[in-house]
């Protein structure tokens, strides 16, 4: 099992869209993948709502369950959502009367329960914006960490300032093909210091991919991007060799 983190470099730059697309996409290759939704900013768009979890079912989640008990996984049987194929989909829950300081432990519980299932192949979390107090924590224990960065001034600033992990990769979102400013900051972002940590695949925004895969995908409605897109399946392949390498390093340590 390979856990994927996903969070983005600042709020809204479509973090959770890129999650619940890559879910998908994985469970579209045969993969059992479950996405956990731990973006904790609750005035976001959460991969639950992408997924077409009913807001009234998000109401309770992994949060809620896990407090009243966490001895087992049949505890996460009332928020546990097969989607599609082989796609799962974890809500968070309602935290507004719980301690954000136990979220860390509830999370690792979590974590803890899902590792003993032999039948799932990637565990996808969907962290919200980056190193905020859970992002953090969830960062220690994923294989690898997507960090979703938008073509614009405000994420080369925050850019200049990060030190990423070894295993930080960074996603460029929504980039416009049509427009020089944002392919000016893309060339500006991949040869800036951290360049090496670029993953090779831009998204691009694009409403006519949007709307040619409408009646494809069933959730395509929720997306800004279509997770049928090239794009979104060369970053899966991107994916599986950085997970290979991740092994690799592994091994040697």
């Amino acid at each position: 099992m390979k856990t994927i983190l996903i969070q983005g470099i600042n709020a809204n730059v479509g973090a959770s869209t890129i999650a619940s697309a890559i879910t998908y996409q994985l469970s579209e290759l045969g993969k059992t993948a479950v996405l956990i939704d731990a973006n904790t900013n609750q005035q976001a768009n959460s991969v639950s709502l992408l997924l077409g979890v009913s807001p009234e079912k998000q109401n309770t989640g992994w949060i809620n369950d896990l407090t009243k008990n966490s001895s087992n996984l049949s505890t996460l049987s009332g928020c546990f959502y097969k989607y599609e194929n082989n796609s799962f989909c974890i809500p968070l829950g309602s935290i507004d009367a719980l301690d954000r300081e136990y979220l860390p432990e509830l999370a690792d519980n979590l974590l803890a329960l899902l590792f003993k299932q032999k039948n799932i192949d990637y565990l996808i979390i969907d962290a919200g914006e980056r190193n905020n107090h859970l992002a953090a924590h969830l960062s220690s224990s994923s294989d690898i960490i997507f960090t979703v960065v938008e073509a614009d001034g405000n994420c080369v600033q925050r850019l200049n300032s990060i030190q990423p992990a070894y295993n930080e990769f960074f996603i460029i979102n929504k980039l416009n093909s049509y427009s020089q400013a944002s392919l000016d900051i893309q060339s500006l972002l991949l040869n800036s210091k951290l360049k090496q940590s670029f993953i090779k695949t831009a998204i691009p925004f694009d409403e006519s991919v949007v709307s040619s895969y409408m009646n494809l995908m069933p959730f395509n409605r929720f997306l800004k991007i279509s997770s049928a897109s090239l794009q979104l399946e060369k970053i899966i392949m991107e994916l599986f060799i950085m997970c290979r390498d991740i092994d690799m390093i592994k091994d040697q340590n």
